[in-house]
Order: structure tokens, then sequence, then C-alpha cells
């Protein structure tokens, strides 16, 4: 589901005009991933939990310089190994 689907769903159920219901969707998402870059989680009743995830560095390995594992870096515009 998308955000826009969503934010016609609540307009459905709810009556609200679209720019209501736009305001209401925006915000609570303001407010969920505020709660999650401070590092807290967030529990929505019959939905579940959102919570921050510590994820372990990513790696690559660079075979044709053969120079082992490293840790990953995005590759950015024209860049070929």
């Amino acid at each position: 589901m998308t955000k826009h689907d969503l934010l016609r769903r609540v307009t459905h159920q709810t009556g609200l005009d679209p720019a209501t219901s736009q305001e209401v969707v925006e915000s609570f998402f303001d407010v969920v991933k505020e709660s999650l870059t401070q590092g807290k989680t967030t529990y929505t009743r019959q939905f579940g939990s959102l919570a921050p995830k510590q994820r372990a560095e990513k790696l690559y390995c660079l075979i044709k310089q053969d120079n082992g594992v490293r840790p990953f870096r995005e590759i950015t515009g024209r860049e070929v190994y």
C-alpha cells in the first residue's frame, strides 16, 4: 500500500477532506520518524511496533584488485572495477 492509497482510505473512512487527511497522515509519519531517529520504539495497538535496528556493516570484495574484503561504500557515478 502506498501513501496515496493510505490517504484515500483515510479520507473515505473518516469523511475528512483530503487536505486534512494528508495533514494527519504526514503528522503521524513525522512523529514516528522522529521517535525512531531518537532511538525509541513506537508501539501501536492492533498494528505492531516499529523499532530502530542496529545493522552489521556491509562488506564487499574487490576481486579484480585482489585486496580482500573492505568496508562497504557507495559507488557513485560511473565508477567501474
